[in-house]
């Protein structure tokens, strides 16, 4: 016997829905769940609310990735934000080539490091090696 009256079935269901708890925060969590809430209800709703939001998150990474610039922060931050966005758009299923990347780095630099942003793109992949 396999279902929803089953003992065993049940808590295997109540097991699941406390580690969702306490991997999501609360206010996410009251928002997809209710009181009898099973645990593939609780998965849809929230595959749902993510999976909605996709194509918002994905133009705002495009948006970033056009704008984002150096500032006042250190190369390195600059560097791993930019290849945040990458990583971020990869997860979302919306690729972005590594040289669109690189391109974005260049554009984003500040104007101490003009002779590199002229330097770097005539660079053969090869010639790093």
């Amino acid at each position: 016997m396999d279902g929803p009256d089953n003992p065993r079935s049940v808590k295997d269901d109540l097991a699941i829905i406390q580690w969702i708890y306490t991997r999501i925060c609360t206010e996410l969590f009251n928002l997809v769940s209710n009181d009898d809430a099973a645990t593939a209800e609780i998965w849809a709703s929230l595959q749902h609310l993510f999976q909605d939001n996709s194509d918002e998150r994905i133009n705002a990474l495009h948006t970033e990735h056009r704008t984002v610039s150096q500032g006042d922060s250190a190369v390195t931050v600059f560097s791993e934000r930019i290849k945040s966005i990458g990583d971020e758009l990869r997860e979302l299923r919306n690729r972005v080539e590594d040289r669109t990347l690189i391109n974005a780095l260049l554009v984003g630099l500040g104007d101490q490091f003009e002779k590199q942003q002229t330097f770097i793109p005539m660079l053969k992949p090869d010639a790093c090696g």
